[in-house]
């Protein structure tokens, strides 16, 4: 039913009005007593309130819930004048009027009627051809939708005219949004009660949608839930291959693995194979291959895939696009899915739109810009104003049915974005001027303007929208002017032109101010254009960071915080609103967003960095461990020695509480963490005198090899500090070194091993003798005093332990001496007595 886009479920009680609509007779439906009627009673009248009065009256009395067998009569009468409105501006060809609708079209542009399809001040493209089919299609499936309740057909049909209805929009609207999400909701209580295949056309269509407001978590779920419900797996890996012609080694390239799980997936109700497809252009290059050349043939080859399943497929690639950076990297994975779709052509609308996403891909590379422009040219037969993709687009053969297949689960852009996308071709290869005839005819007047500067002919770009102000002006040509002038007046009248009610006024206005720097005026700018329209997702983001350079915290959180719920992939939004609640002192609400950050971008040490620091105040020390160590890994050398010192105070924190067998665990598993990850810096940095002497700290006095370590260590935090160049120069330099000294003596004496205390002499006589060359003035070195003082102490301890070990050194040779001349006498008795010296008693 679904799958089949431009259908109506049959049953016994059809009409003549379904058989018509699925046969494709669309035209013929206007001659249904229900539709020519209304169009007669409209272009009766000459005054566009009471048309619009006449035809709200005409719905009410015509469509009545108790008249159910009268709903599908109704709604193929909705149905006919939008898929003739699709058929013109989406697929071709062009669309022959009946007699009726010539006279509806005329009648149309003399009445005002067409400014109901105005929404939230956004006007109507002026591309757009037969919008008043739209108009009375929506105005019938209104009145549908809100009568037959429980008609399933009646909800998604109107879902798909409302988002048309965005789709010729000049920009996105809050009324249309909040509507199609109503119904999308209402569809979703109904989707277990149809065929599976319909279920996931649904999904993809309801992800397309989402995609078109920037929800890109909304457009995964819905993706996920097609694939999945497809039994499609899906999976990047690597194969060896050639990609030039003059290649001689295979390396490995990027391939698609599709595996099918489950039942088969109905490939069509009807016929899935279309007779004339889109011409999939070579590529005719001298280097590069057409595809890349496989060492093993199966590398590139897929099951067979249904129409469907490469809808799906296609969904997939929209999400990588979408929810990527877009650079080399997203694009070389975008290749093979798009060569998944291309080589089993089965649906017009899919492979269309995979030639055009291909065409935009190759546009910005030299060696495929040609085929891109190719894929995308001009033809003049039969429909001469309609750039197109391909001869298929106009091709009258090609009937509309066969393009309707999966047309709104395809992303099928309408035929003036085709056009554009050859525009932007044309400038990647310099025929600027050409792009601007195709921008002119699009009165894509932002393009022109580039155009005009790429040309340095930016006046010009005054002129022509001045002209067209002369003709019709509006409030987006007065932003335009105000752009190409610089002129901010232009923007003031531009929002008195729309009574006060153009976001477009005002983001013009605030990006005059942001680009210039100017965040503190250009932030109530933003704020009064996201009031009047908040689906603005970019605005959002510079409302946060202007927000954020003013150091405005509450004001830049907010507009952070919406700006996630439209695009929760980019991490630089979650970074800066954990600065933002970090700066609110809400740390907890920080640390949350900055997992966020990391979800999404796991590579990037200062988001780690972030994360390390908001973890260490809030005492999340394995947080802290694991993010140091990651920062490690990606970075190489990196010394934080506040977070470091926090993992210290942390270690003596868990050693003063109360001890029990699972805490002393928890105490030896922690402070093994924290020695693994200072052995791993100081493996890296050597010369940090600080880090040194925090490593120490860490390390336990409960063992002699321990006390031993820890002396090793406070010796290289004496050494880094000594060899910092001018250290003697500042007080503090040589404050922290004597308490270094301290910490040093304190160890040595726990320890009382000889040569470890001449180490620790040395090491202090010679810091104190420079610190007592540079401050010889009692005064002066009065600060260092208190810390002096309990170095000498520690000193003369020393000192008092060399002499007794040296009296100890005379007596022992004393007694060889003598015991040389008295060779022949007994030794009666050996006495160990005290300290490990022995005295011999001779007889």
């Amino acid at each position: 039913m679904f799958y089949n886009s431009f259908e109506l479920p049959t049953g016994p009680d059809n009409n003549d009005s379904i058989e018509k609509l699925n046969s494709g007779e669309f035209v013929h439906l206007f001659e249904l007593p229900f539709l020519k009627n209304l169009l007669l009673e409209l272009t009766s009248e000459n005054n566009d309130r009471v048309v619009k009065d006449k035809l709200t009256s005409y719905l009410n009395f015509h469509v009545k819930p108790e008249d159910k067998n009268n709903s599908n009569e109704v709604l193929a009468a909705g149905l006919a004048p939008l898929i003739l409105f699709i058929q013109q501006n989406w697929t071709g060809p062009e669309v022959n009027l009946s007699k009726e609708l010539v006279e509806f079209n005329a009648f149309s542009k003399t009445m005002n009627i067409l400014q109901d399809l105005i929404c939230d001040g956004e006007n109507v493209l002026p591309v757009v051809q037969l919008p008043e089919l739209l108009y009375i299609s929506e105005k019938i499936l209104e009145a549908t939708f809100y009568t037959f309740k429980d008609s399933q057909n009646a909800k998604i049909w109107y879902m798909r005219c409302l988002f048309l209805h965005q789709q010729v929009l000049e920009e996105l609207s809050p009324i249309l949004f909040d509507k199609i999400m109503a119904v999308i909701n209402e569809i979703r209580l109904t989707l277990d009660s149809i065929s599976k295949a319909d279920a996931i056309a649904l999904h993809l269509e309801f992800g397309r949608i989402y995609m078109y407001y920037g929800n890109i978590q909304k457009l995964k779920e819905d993706v996920n839930h097609a694939t999945n419900l497809c039994g499609l797996k899906l999976s990047l890996s690597g194969a060896l291959g050639k990609r030039t012609k003059f290649q001689l080694e295979n390396i490995a390239q990027l391939i698609l693995k599709v595996n099918i799980d489950g039942e088969e997936i109905l490939k069509d109700e009807k016929k899935e194979s279309i007779c004339k497809l889109p011409t999939d252009l070579k590529l005719d290059d001298d280097v590069r291959l057409d595809k890349i050349k496989f060492a093993d043939s199966l590398s590139d080859s897929f099951p067979d895939l249904s129409g469907l399943q490469q809808a799906v497929i296609l969904a997939n690639l929209f999400l990588i696009e979408k929810s990527q950076p877009k650079d080399s990297l997203r694009d070389e994975e975008l290749y093979p899915l798009l060569q998944c779709i291309l080589d089993q052509p089965k649906v017009w609308s899919i492979k269309t739109t995979t030639l055009l996403l291909r065409s935009k891909l190759e546009a910005n590379h030299k060696r495929t810009v040609e085929r891109s422009m190719m894929q995308l040219q001009v033809r003049s037969a039969h429909h001469s104003s309609v750039v197109v993709l391909v001869d298929s687009i106009k091709d009258p053969k090609l009937s509309l049915s066969e393009r309707s297949v999966l047309f709104f689960a395809s992303h099928l852009p309408p035929i003036w974005q085709l056009r554009s996308v050859l525009a932007d071709s044309l400038i990647s290869m310099g025929s600027i001027k050409s792009a601007l005839e195709l921008y002119l005819n699009l009165e894509c007047w932002e393009k022109v303007i580039l155009c005009y500067n790429l040309l340095q002919m930016r006046h010009k770009a005054q002129e022509i929208i001045e002209q067209e102000l002369n003709k019709d002006p509006s409030p987006k040509l007065w932003c335009l002017l105000g752009d190409a002038k610089d002129d901010v007046s232009c923007y003031q009248k531009a929002w008195e032109l729309s009574n006060n009610r153009s976001a477009r006024a005002q983001r013009h206005w605030a990006l005059f101010y942001y680009s210039r720097q100017n965040y503190a005026e250009s932030i109530k700018h933003f704020q009064m254009s996201l009031e009047i329209n908040s689906l603005q997702k970019e605005m959002w983001y510079r409302l946060g960071y202007a927000a954020l350079m003013e150091e405005k915290w509450d004001v830049s959180a907010t507009a952070y915080r919406r700006y996630v719920v439209l695009d929760p992939e980019c991490f630089e939004a979650w970074n800066n609103l954990g600065r933002c609640y970090c700066e609110l002192k809400q740390k907890e609400r920080a640390w949350r967003a900055l997992q966020e950050a990391l979800k999404v971008d796991y590579s990037n040490w200062k988001v780690w960095d972030n994360y390390m620091v908001v973890s260490s105040d809030l005492k999340m020390f394995d947080d802290v461990i694991k993010s140091y160590h990651q920062i490690l890994n990606i970075k190489g050398k990196h010394v934080d020695l506040p977070v470091l010192n926090t993992l210290v105070l942390g270690v003596k924190m868990y050693e003063s509480q109360e001890k029990d067998q699972d805490s002393s665990n928890f105490k030896n598993k922690f402070r093994s963490k924290v020695l693994e990850l200072f052995g791993r810096l100081t493996s890296q940095v050597i010369n940090d005198s600080e880090l040194w002497f925090l490593y120490s700290e860490v390390v336990d006095n409960d063992t002699p090899e321990n006390l031993m370590k820890k002396q090793q260590l406070l010796i290289k935090a004496h050494r880094s500090a000594m060899n910092k160049t001018g250290w003697e120069k500042n007080l503090n330099n040589c404050n922290r070194i004597i308490y270094i000294l301290s910490k040093l003596m304190e160890v040595g004496l726990l320890i009382r091993k000889p040569d470890v205390l001449m180490s620790c002499k040395l090491a202090a006589t010679g810091t104190l003798t420079k610190i007592k060359r540079e401050y010889p003035d009692v005064d002066i070195s009065k600060n260092l005093e208190k810390n002096m003082v309990e170095v000498e102490n520690i000193l003369n301890e020393s000192i008092n332990f060399d002499k007794k070990l040296n009296r100890r050194k005379n007596e022992i040779f004393e007694f060889e001496f003598w015991g040389r001349e008295f060779e022949d006498c007994k030794l009666q008795d050996l006495l160990c007595i005290q300290e490990g010296f022995c005295l011999f008693v001779m007889c």
